[in-house]
Order: structure tokens, then C-alpha cells, then sequence
């Protein structure tokens, strides 16, 4: 399932939920383990009890997110976000209706 980027992406909140599906991991949370599944290619066809098992790292973590959201890797989301900051750190006032 495709997420879809709040307005206005902040990467410390991306930072955040990565950590968080780590932790969910490691809790041996089912829900993180089907996450991890459908987004991680060396676990696809590993059953939720294995993946549990296994080790998930960081970086893993971050794939995850960034695939979640429909980008092929943590980089392109990243890169995503500052796009994002840098289109609006350029618009004048007058461009911004409140």
C-alpha cells in the first residue's frame, strides 16, 4: 500500500518512523513483519515468524519507509523532501495563499 507525504515532509519525522518499524521488529510485531515482506526483496517469500527472527536493519528500515511512500530507495525519498522544501523556500509571497 502506497502512503502518501504529509504537506510540507519533514526527513526527521521519516528518520523517525524508520526507527519505529525497527523497534516493531524487534518487538515482534506481525504488522512490521508484513511491512517489511512486501518491501523488502531478501524476505519476500520468508514466512512473518522468520522475518521476526531475523535480523532488520536501520538502513532496511529506511527502504521500507521509503518504498511505502514510492520511492525505489531512501535516497530518492530524501531527495523527495528537499525537492519539496526548495520549491517552497522559492515562491514569493504573493504565490502563497493562507
Amino acid at each position: 500500500m502506497i502512503r502518501t507525504l504529509p504537506p510540507n515532509p519533514s526527513l526527521e519525522q521519516l528518520k523517525k518512523q524508520a526507527k519505529d518499524l525497527r523497534k516493531r521488529h524487534q518487538s515482534a510485531s506481525t504488522e512490521a513483519a508484513e511491512r517489511i515482506q512486501v518491501y523488502l526483496p531478501r524476505l519476500s517469500a520468508a514466512s512473518v515468524d522468520k522475518i521476526l527472527q531475523g535480523d532488520f536493519s536501520l538502513q532496511e528500515a529506511q527502504h521500507v519507509i521509503a518504498c511505502e511512500y514510492g520511492c525505489k530507495h531512501w535516497q530518492m525519498l530524501c531527495n523527495v523532501v528537499a525537492a519539496d522544501l526548495n520549491v517552497l523556500a522559492g515562491l514569493r509571497d504573493t504565490q502563497v495563499s493562507v
